[in-house]
């Protein structure tokens, strides 16, 4: 899902996307 919203994001934005998606990723590894 988030590859697909990266294309119609700016490199900044998609950079912001991928961090909250590793930040979401390790509070579930919690």
């Amino acid at each position: 899902m988030f590859q697909q919203v990266e294309k119609h994001l700016t490199h900044e934005e998609s950079g912001l996307y991928t961090s909250r998606a590793e930040l979401s990723r390790k509070l579930k590894g919690r």
